[in-house]
């Protein structure tokens, strides 16, 4: 058991230093504000790690966005939010549709049920958003008797935990917050998770320091801890693991050197989301300067009553713009006035930005498909058309969903185990078994004509074609092929054919065959 830091050390810890400014960088780009990505890329903005100091010369090209701006002029700056475009659709595609938690028995099953209902499905998309922007999420169990009756799932960015890994795997790690900063003093509270046990701590320092503990109680926003903590500051948990989890977004890292960080989405595409809002800027730029100018001479300008002799004044928007000294003739006034309107070149603009989108979202691993990018062929796609569309993007969402799959059965566990000891609620601590949704949805007529064509050739059982119509759960298959047998209609018995009368019996009114002479009448 190592606890809380028993002395003043530089925080964040100089092991957080580099996924601290790249946290930074991406989380400039996640926000979509153009102030933070200015300061980003000018050096004025980061963190205590790094000294406030993010700059540009780890690159091989300067970044658009650190580039100096004329005070003297007004700077046009536009942002295209395309990695918010990103995270959300990481997020959906593994997401919106709440995967199948199924567990050994009703109780378990019901509760976990509840849990998704009540705000887990939303903890899981907000952290898979955070993942893809950070390159993987915590999310870590809380609870509170007075605030809730279920443990509280909770989704945190990285870059505010320092965490310990150990063959891959999470050890140990301090979730940390500034809860006050008061005359110079930051107030932290650091709430470390090990193996069975949470401590928590109040630390009085400075920007860079972490400082002294001081006691949970000093402020309103500790003081609920400092009940329930024992002697040694911790909580037990009862579990025999962590009561948090990490959940990496992909890896490798090509950043990092601890190898079980994850990969951002935006990892590699920095470069390309500039250079989409340098290009952006300069067609609004253009769009600027090509407005309607009107060149008129001196005469016609207009002058203060209170203002002679110090010149003509003149607006930067007033349609007026440029004077030339001549003498109005009013008799050739539409030669004396010329209005002057710059081309816009809004087509290269559009097409150079189009590039750029195209090259950002490949670059993260998705088809242009997933947003939308591709021209409609015409008529409904069928689901083989669209999985064949966005192939890359259902690529890169299998590979999060290896990553996901075994820290979501994790989470659940320690879910289940903390509701299981603190509320009393009855359930089994277990493995649960998860089942992601497909991401394309089938064609409900195409599936129908598939299970057709297999029965008419008899190429499959009832049960397959039942199991592969997926109209109902796998355990009720058989209850639906019964269903189906008993409704099947009796098969009608095949028509007999007509009895054919002997040739020594013949019927008296039928007529007589051709070449037979019928016998006379008595």
């Amino acid at each position: 058991m190592t606890g809380l830091p028993s002395e003043d050390i530089a925080w964040p810890p100089a092991s957080c230093e580099k996924p601290y400014q790249r946290f930074t960088e991406w989380g400039a780009w996640w926000s979509g504000s153009i102030h933070q990505l200015s300061k980003v890329y000018s050096g004025q903005y980061g963190t205590a790690a790094t000294g406030g100091v993010l700059g540009t010369s780890r690159y091989d090209a300067p970044f658009w966005w650190g580039a100096p701006v004329d005070p003297t002029q007004v700077p046009i700056r536009e942002h295209v939010p395309i990695a918010g475009d990103i995270t959300a659709t990481s997020a959906n595609l593994l997401f919106a549709d709440p995967p199948t938690l199924k567990a050994d028995d009703d109780t378990t099953q019901q509760r976990i049920d509840d849990w998704m209902q009540d705000g887990l499905h939303a903890v899981l998309l907000e952290a898979a958003e955070i993942a893809s922007a950070f390159g993987g999420a915590f999310i870590k169990a809380d609870w509170d008797l007075e605030v809730a009756e279920a443990p509280i799932p909770q989704a945190i960015k990285p870059d505010r935990v320092v965490p310990e890994f150990q063959w891959g795997r999470l050890r140990a790690c301090t979730f940390w917050t500034e809860v006050a900063v008061e005359s110079g003093k930051v107030y932290r509270h650091l709430e470390r998770h090990e193996p069975g046990v949470v401590f928590h701590g109040l630390y009085e320092g400075t920007g860079q320091r972490l400082g002294h503990r001081v006691p949970l109680e000093t402020l309103p926003a500790t003081e609920p801890y400092a009940r329930a903590v024992n002697a040694d500051g911790a909580i037990p948990t009862g579990l025999p693991r962590l009561a948090c989890v990490y959940i990496p977004n992909m890896r490798p890292s090509r950043f990092f050197k601890e190898p079980a960080l994850g990969r951002s989405d935006f990892a590699g595409i920095e470069k390309p989301m500039d250079s989409l809002d340098m290009t952006l800027s300069a067609l609004m730029r253009d769009i600027h300067l090509g407005k309607a100018r009107l060149i008129v001479p001196q005469d016609f300008l207009m002058q203060a009553q209170d203002e002679k002799g110090r010149g003509a004044w003149f607006d930067l928007e007033a349609s007026v713009f440029t004077p030339l000294d001549v003498l109005a003739d009013s008799g050739n006034l539409r030669q004396e006035i010329t209005m002057v309107q710059p081309d816009i070149r809004y087509q290269q603009y559009l097409g150079t930005a189009s590039n750029w989108i195209q090259q950002i979202i490949r670059g993260a691993g998705y088809s242009t498909q997933t947003f939308g990018l591709v021209e409609d062929s015409g008529g409904q796609q069928t689901a083989t058309e669209t999985h064949a569309r966005e192939r890359a993007s259902l690529s890169t969402r299998g590979k999060k969903i290896l990553y996901w799959m075994p820290q979501l059965r994790e989470l659940l566990e320690i879910l289940l185990t903390i509701d299981a000891r603190i509320f009393a609620s009855g359930v089994t601590p277990q493995r649960i078994e998860i089942k992601f949704p497909d991401a394309v949805k089938v064609d409900q007529l195409s599936l129908a004509q598939t299970v057709q064509a297999f029965k008419a050739a008899g190429a499959a059982s009832l049960q397959t074609l039942v199991r592969l119509a997926g109209l109902v759960p796998d355990d009720q298959v058989d209850e639906e092929v019964t269903r189906i047998e008993g409704e099947a209609p009796e098969p009608a018995a095949p028509a007999q054919p007509p009895e054919q009368d002997s040739e020594d019996e013949g019927d008296p009114e039928s007529p007589p065959e051709r070449g037979r002479t019928a016998p006379p009448q008595t």
